[in-house]
This record gives C-alpha cells, sequence and structure tokens, in this order.
C-alpha cells in the first residue's frame, strides 16, 4: 500500500505542477508544433529525468527550506536572468510562413528537455514545500531511500503523461490554427519575459514585507 501511495503522490503533485504554463510545457507546445511529436516526446523524456532528480533531492533535504529561508529567496533570484534568457532566445528565433515540420535527432531533443528543465530552478522549492508538508502530515516516509525513489517515480511517470498532453495540444492548435504558428516563437519569448517579471515582483515584495 505504501508503495502505490508514494506513487501515486508523486504522479498527482507532478501533474498540479505542470499545469500553469511554464517553461517546460511551453517548451514541449513549441517543439510539438516545430519539430514534430517524435522531437517533442524526447524532450519530454529528457525533462522527466530532471524531474525526477530534482524531485528526489528535494525530498531528501526537504529540512532546507525550513531551516534557510534564504535558500528559496536565491533560487527566485536565479530564475530572473534565466527566464529573461529564454525570452530573448526565444524572440531571436526566424520563423517563415511555412510550418514545415523540422525534426531534431532523439538526442538533441532529449537534450533539450534536460536543459530547459534544469533551468526550471522554481522546481525545487515546489518539490521541497510538498516534501516537508506530505512528511509533517506522515503521507510521505522520505526515511527510506526506496521511499523517495518511488515517489519520484511518480513524479516521472505524471511529468511525461501531462507534458504528452500538453505536445498533443500543441499539434491540435497547428491543424486548427495554422495561419498563426509563425507567432508562437516570438509569443513564447514574451511569456518567458512575463514570467521574469512576475518572479522579480515576488523578490521585491519579500524583500519589503
Amino acid at each position: 500500500m505504501a508503495v502505490i501511495v508514494h506513487v501515486l503522490l508523486g504522479v498527482v503533485l507532478s501533474f498540479l505542477g505542470s499545469i500553469p504554463f511554464g517553461t517546460i510545457n511551453v517548451t514541449v507546445i513549441e517543439s510539438a508544433i516545430w519539430r514534430g511529436m517524435r522531437t517533442a516526446l524526447w524532450v519530454i523524456f529528457g525533462a522527466a529525468v530532471i524531474e525526477f532528480i530534482q524531485a528526489a533531492i528535494a525530498l531528501k533535504f526537504s529540512y532546507l527550506i525550513v531551516r534557510y529561508p534564504l535558500t528559496e529567496q536565491i533560487l527566485l533570484w536565479v530564475s530572473i536572468p534565466i527566464f529573461i534568457g529564454l525570452g530573448v532566445y526565444y524572440l531571436r528565433q526566424k520563423r517563415t510562413e511555412e510550418t514545415e515540420i523540422h525534426g531534431y535527432s532523439g538526442g538533441k531533443g532529449f537534450l533539450k528537455g534536460v536543459i530547459v528543465s534544469s533551468l526550471n530552478v522554481l522546481a525545487i522549492p515546489y518539490w521541497i514545500f510538498y516534501g516537508t508538508y506530505l512528511t509533517s502530515v506522515r503521507l510521505i516516509d522520505p526515511g527510506h531511500g526506496s521511499n523517495i525513489m518511488l515517489f519520484s517515480l511518480g513524479v516521472f511517470i505524471g511529468t511525461v503523461i501531462i507534458l504528452t498532453v500538453y505536445a498533443r495540444l500543441g499539434l491540435y492548435a497547428k491543424a486548427k490554427f495554422n495561419r498563426i504558428t509563425h507567432h508562437i516563437a516570438p509569443s513564447v519569448g514574451y511569456f518567458f519575459f512575463l514570467l521574469a517579471l512576475i518572479e522579480l515582483v515576488r523578490v521585491v515584495v519579500r524583500l519589503f514585507a
């Protein structure tokens, strides 16, 4: 029973964490539209592997955020230049009026998923918060390495499922709105600038709270 609980909690929390638009799901949608479903799946698996690692590390060291709140503040500061950098990257992408798919190799797509997910430093406070909470209410027992692995496996599975749904939605949007897909890259760029602005506001609010 404990095995099922740890895996299901990982699946559910990965769903909750991936539903809002963020660096990973936006990248997956963009990859599906411009690189095809096969490439998007490689990106998804690369991102899911990093989510697995981040969840395992966060659960193991969840006490850090409790003892040292400054840790989360530092991660917020780090996320701002990352979002700005991603925004610049996507704004510089040149798209033509054509919507022909040019796929990546599996390795390149997987690496893209790994990089984008690694840059998503805000996932760490997310997993630390829920790891600490679930441990405090005795739904998760991080005292055993096997429990951490089971929870992280659930995170991996949930991430793959929800990001695959996003990739499918991207292909559906392309089929329905083929004439506006060349605006995808600039839109993604502006989205990351918006994320940077949101995180900057959060940092300022915390400083003067």
